[in-house]
């Protein structure tokens, strides 16, 4: 009887310890799966949508207000702000599907950018702005020069939800201080900025 007690504990034990790494691949897939990312234009102009600084480059980041994975990207560009503070001028644009009143949009993600000083939050009705820069994913990061060439372009974080150190703010700080970088484009964490259906912004 004790001899089958503990052989039924043992094959519970088993199939938890299966169960247990399972999960813990299939989370670790999710967090290190980067976004779709499209091909971004090598050089753009100012618009009535986005005007580019003209003292120092420009950091855009676009960002959807409901993805938990963008409080990340947004430390991460907090921190990117206090670094370089003065030598680029931070926007975060949040897409914002018309069915969706300013609670929606507003949220701890926006509270959060609102907090990275000098920095510029703006909706982005529709992600009208983020599907003319082929933005695909929240926390995705465009680094352009005064002239509207593009320098960086990616993620600013490790993996999906995670801070820490990253090639991507790597990448911007080298290219801001120096001029130059050998990282150009970095993998994006983070959710989609638009459904697969008609490229429909998606909403949570």
């Amino acid at each position: 009887m004790v001899i089958k007690l503990f052989r039924w504990q043992a094959l519970a034990l088993a199939v938890w310890l299966i169960s247990l790494v399972g999960g813990l691949r299939i989370l670790w897939g999710y967090e290190t799966t980067p976004g779709v990312q499209l091909r971004k234009s090598s050089r753009i102009r100012n618009t009535n949508l986005v005007q580019l600084a003209s003292q120092q480059p420009t950091l855009i980041m676009f960002a959807h207000p409901q993805c938990p994975c963008t409080k990340a990207s947004l430390l991460e560009l907090q921190d990117l702000e206090r670094k370089l503070h003065g030598l680029v001028k931070v926007k975060v644009f949040f897409i914002r599907p018309v069915s969706k009143d300013r609670n929606w949009l507003e949220s701890s993600s926006w509270a959060l950018a609102k907090t990275i000083p000098g920095a510029e939050v703006s909706a982005d009705p529709q992600g009208t702005l983020a599907r003319m820069f082929n933005a695909q994913v929240s926390g995705e990061t465009v680094l352009y020069s005064t002239d509207g060439e593009l320098l960086f372009e990616g993620g600013v974080t490790p993996s999906r939800g995670h801070v820490g150190e990253n090639h991507g703010t790597q990448a911007i700080i080298e290219t801001i201080l120096t001029g130059r970088t050998s990282i150009v484009h970095t993998p994006i964490y983070g959710c989609a900025l638009f459904s697969e259906e008609q490229g429909k912004v998606a909403w949570k």
